[in-house]
């Protein structure tokens, strides 16, 4: 057998391989797209008048920010968002509660007027628990339509999970998932994978 021809069929058995590891062999994408689904979570969710939406999260030196965008888009006839409620999470190795917050942010500007509770006579005391970030007496540029950036800055390092979001709006106090702080696997107090 001359080396053309071992070449020749040894191309051929290589592309046979590489043939069958392409495949488009439906019974193997379901395994993959499940564990897509199984890894993400709450991206955006639209709560009522708005569209909350989460950015992303980074980490500083042993802090975490989180950042979001919300954004009007019902009518604007007695839809002015008042405040926005995210809840903290409970049971964590590292308590996270209001004071964990070191900082916040809307539109890139420092906003200092947050609460850690929702107070009485605003529409959502029933619904949120005491463990939340309130931004609070919101001035009325964010219920314009446009998309507005709101962070907030945790002392400590948590993952992200699914946290309730409270929007306030007109008369109306409505719930939704969000991407938030969370002390999920591998836990609170710790760096998440790559940042040690």
């Amino acid at each position: 057998m001359t080396f053309s021809t071992l070449f020749g069929q040894g191309s051929l058995l290589l592309g046979m391989i590489l043939s069958a590891a392409c495949s488009k062999d439906e019974s193997v994408r379901p395994a993959a797209e499940a564990v897509i689904a199984s890894v993400n979570t709450v991206q955006n969710v639209t709560i009522g008048a708005y569209d909350v939406a989460f950015q992303g999260v980074s980490y500083g030196n042993n802090t975490t920010t989180y950042t979001y965008s919300i954004r009007r888009t019902g009518p604007a006839k007695a839809n002015g968002l008042s405040h926005w409620i995210v809840a903290l999470p409970n049971g964590c190795t590292q308590a996270v509660t209001f004071k964990s917050v070191v900082a916040a942010t809307l539109d890139g500007k420092a906003y200092n007027s947050l609460a850690g509770s929702e107070g009485r006579g605003a529409g959502c005391t029933n619904a949120v628990g005491a463990n939340i970030l309130k931004f609070d007496n919101l001035p009325s540029s964010v219920s314009d339509g446009a998309a507005h950036t709101f962070t907030f800055t945790l002392n400590g390092t948590y993952q992200v999970g699914n946290a309730s979001s409270w929007v306030k709006f007109g008369n109306n106090c409505q719930q939704g998932q969000v991407q938030g702080p969370s002390c999920e696997a591998p836990g609170s107090g710790t760096l998440p994978s790559g940042d040690q």
